[in-house]
């Protein structure tokens, strides 16, 4: 049985760009076979992309020395109450995730790194 109209979103992700767009054209490429193996049509809808990241090692040095002279945040008692209370309506997977940290805020700076490891967010679009 195939259904009359059906609706699917896909997030394609990959370091690079160039990686992106050739995964999308094979996941393009399955979503018209399997079209055509059914005798069905088929759009698709280009959503939204993520760029790739082009990190500015010399504004991000000149931060982190700032950052180091500066030193790093600290939180009054009662900051750490309200984030205490926030972080009680968490899950209980979210809670044992932040337990292993040992503490609900941090007050570290994180070391400077020439190249991120990861990424926390997305970049401009494309």
């Amino acid at each position: 049985m195939v259904q009359s109209e059906a609706h699917v979103l896909y997030k394609v992700r990959s370091p690079k760009m160039q990686e992106v767009r050739e995964i999308t054209q094979r996941v393009d490429d399955v979503a018209r076979g399997a079209a055509l193996m059914t005798g069905t049509e088929v759009t698709i809808e280009f959503d939204a992309a993520s760029a790739d990241l082009i990190p500015n090692v010399t504004l991000a040095s000149v931060m982190n020395e700032e950052l180091l002279k500066t030193g790093p945040v600290t939180f009054s008692p009662e900051e750490k109450a309200f984030a205490q209370a926030i972080q009680e309506t968490f899950s209980e997977e979210e809670k044992r995730k932040v337990a292993k940290r040992g503490r609900t805020l941090s007050e570290d700076i994180t070391p400077f790194r020439q190249e991120p490891d990861f990424l926390n967010g997305s970049t401009d679009g494309w």
